[in-house]
């Protein structure tokens, strides 16, 4: 896959889209991907759409809380009720921690290509609110993003990278970042 280098960690969501009885009981839906070490784990609210793990990276620990936010979509019943559980999750797991979230948000934010006006705005003030920066929302159709701690990438050179715009190899493009 294009910017997932073996000197990286990557996360990998199922799509959003599969039917229910697509997954097995104890299958997930999120995994992390690194070749840093890990030192430590979170418990999340629903370990089959979120998984939370503490990375020993060169920039000091950095603890990644991978996810799919509302796996039917952001209009369906479910996307609010997982929103507010990892919302509390990222209050619980941020404090002292370097957190970075990545994965299906459900929901764009550089563009109106697929978004709820109250999603949107929750996540955002949990990311103010956190001091955290989404450092891919200004992709255009873009509903997977990266947010990392500003304190933990000040002083640094950030540049987000995408592919597979055409969707040929999902119904998502790929998004990454790179940290120098």
């Amino acid at each position: 896959m294009p910017g997932c280098k073996p000197d990286r960690f990557f996360i990998a969501c199922l799509p959003s889209n599969a039917p229910e009885d697509f997954y097995t009981t104890g299958e997930k839906r999120v995994s992390i991907f690194s070749k840093y070490d890990p030192i430590g784990n979170f418990k999340t609210f629903r370990d089959d759409t979120a998984i939370c793990k503490v990375l020993k990276t060169p920039f000091g620990d950095l603890v990644v809380y991978g996810t799919v936010i509302g796996t039917e979509g952001n209009r369906k019943a479910g996307f609010t009720k997982d929103l507010d559980h990892q919302l509390a999750d990222f209050d619980k797991i941020a404090g002292e921690n370097n957190l970075c979230i990545a994965g299906d948000f459900n929901i764009s934010f550089g563009d109106n290509y697929y978004f709820t006006g109250s999603g949107r705005q929750k996540i955002n003030d949990s990311f103010a609110k956190l001091g955290l920066e989404n450092l891919t929302s200004a992709i255009p159709n873009n509903i997977d993003h990266i947010v990392l701690p500003k304190k933990f990438i000040a002083g640094r050179s950030v540049s987000s990278h995408t592919w597979d715009l055409d969707k040929k190899l999902s119904d998502h493009i790929g998004v990454s970042i790179t940290i120098v």
